[in-house]
């Protein structure tokens, strides 16, 4: 039953703002562990894509740091389960580079694609000053042109192509 004098459903947006850094935050802690663990494996198995994920391993850092600066002025803390984000992240990481190249790539696709889904979603709610110097448009990562069989490739809400994204939509 439904209490008429509770505040479900009227939630205060001070809140929401810090729960949106607290998870954007922990997403791009567990992004950085699994692109981690997948050089990691890759230096070994598949040298040729460790460049191209060194990268986006990099841009991870800097949007991972961009909300955890964030996060004081609007009085909102890390994750408390960080732990599981890195330890996630790291089999994440490692299983989908055994399972092979093409693995690295579809989970790299998934992991954007959901990334860009919910910053647009955050966005959409909020004015861009919530999540300063980070927005879809502005990521290094979506300037970037991947090239497959000669077509640059993008990911949309969906999972086909559209937008620009940081990784193949596609596997060679």
């Amino acid at each position: 039953m439904i209490n008429p004098s509770s505040n479900a459903g009227m939630r205060d947006p001070d809140v929401t703002v810090r729960r949106i850094l607290k998870v954007n935050h922990a997403g791009e802690f567990g992004a950085i562990r699994i692109y981690g663990a997948q050089i990691l494996m890759a230096r070994r198995l598949f040298p040729g894509i460790v460049p191209a994920l060194e990268e986006m391993r990099e841009d991870e850092i800097e949007h991972c740091r961009l909300f955890r600066e964030a996060m004081p002025a609007r009085r909102a803390r890390p994750c408390r389960v960080m732990a599981f984000w890195s330890l996630g992240g790291s089999v994440l990481g490692i299983l989908t580079a055994l399972g092979g190249r093409n693995m690295i790539w579809i989970c790299t696709q998934a992991v954007e694609s959901t990334v860009h889904r919910h910053l647009e979603d955050q966005l959409a709610f909020s004015s861009p000053s919530v999540i300063p110097n980070f927005t879809p448009s502005s990521r290094r990562s979506r300037n970037r042109s991947w090239r497959i069989s000669g077509k640059p490739k993008t990911a949309r809400r969906d999972g086909a192509c559209a937008t620009p994204c940081s990784c193949p939509s596609s596997v060679p």
